[in-house]
């Protein structure tokens, strides 16, 4: 088995204003995992979600250590082969989440072109009942973000049918009321489409108890992250008490241990 890695970088068609800031373009990591004549490619990256941070270059400098070892024989003297994905689980231990993604993507995407089939024939799935990924609005002004909506649709070139909309706006509470209702407008055209909501951490507990029931209203079926990492479990937990049972863990839920006391039987 031999592995390569290389960078590259990306720039957005779009500068991404989210709650924390904007984002211009990104830099990328490419894993490449060769063996019997088959490449398999895996993608990743650094990202920071407002608690935590993974930096590119500290995801190449893990990989970069990581490829020798993936290359160098097994225990009994044998080459290691990407088939054997439990086999390499050793190897993989301690890796950050996005280093690890980056392999584990090529190690599937590997077993994909091996066999030609797509993953989600291999896996058994209905690739027919899987559900719509969203397009995102960055924030700005409503006039931009209405803009960004039929941009989007024109590049699609189809109706859309979810929608994820960036909240958290510096410009207050009622600028992202303004926000939604323009888009939430703009997809009365559209029947089915389902409008979602990404605050990015950007509210702080009485703003997100005081617009959560009126984006309710409003139709959004999704509140994501609308607040910050949580720092005080157990009073957040309490605060939330009243509202319904279904939760999304976003950016701020690694593991179940950071849902709040008396929830984590509610993370979907």
């Amino acid at each position: 088995m031999r592995a390569r890695l290389r960078r590259f970088s990306l720039t957005k068609a779009v500068p991404l204003t989210i709650s924390r800031g904007t984002s211009r373009g990104v830099e990328r990591v490419l894993v490449e995992i060769e063996h019997d004549g088959t490449t398999g490619q895996g993608e990743s990256g650094g990202f920071d979600t407002g608690h935590r941070r993974f930096s590119t270059d500290e995801v190449a400098a893990e990989l970069d250590a990581l490829l020798p070892r993936l290359e160098s024989p097994d225990g009994l003297g044998r080459p290691r082969d990407p088939s054997e994905r439990q086999a390499l689980q050793p190897l993989l231990a301690g890796l950050s989440p996005p280093a690890h993604c980056a392999i584990d993507l090529a190690l599937h995407d590997w077993w994909g072109r091996r066999l030609g089939q797509p993953l989600w024939r291999l896996w058994g799935l209905n690739r027919q009942a899987c559900a719509p990924t969203s397009v995102t609005l960055g924030l700005g002004t409503v006039e931009q973000v209405r803009a960004r909506l039929v941009s989007w649709q024109e590049q699609l070139d189809a109706r859309p049918r979810r929608v994820k909309l960036k909240l958290g706006s510096p410009d207050g509470a009622d600028h992202d009321r303004a926000l939604v209702q323009a888009v939430a407008a703009a997809l009365t055209g559209f029947p089915g489409a389902e409008l979602q909501v990404d605050v990015n951490g950007g509210w702080d507990l009485p703003t997100a108890q005081s617009v959560i029931p009126w984006l309710a209203q409003q139709g959004v079926v999704l509140v994501e992250q609308p607040l910050p990492a949580l720092k005080d479990p157990e009073a957040d937990a309490a605060a939330w008490s009243g509202y319904p049972r279904n939760l999304l863990g976003g950016d701020a839920v690694a593991r179940r241990k950071h849902m709040p006391k008396g929830r984590d039987d509610d993370l979907e």
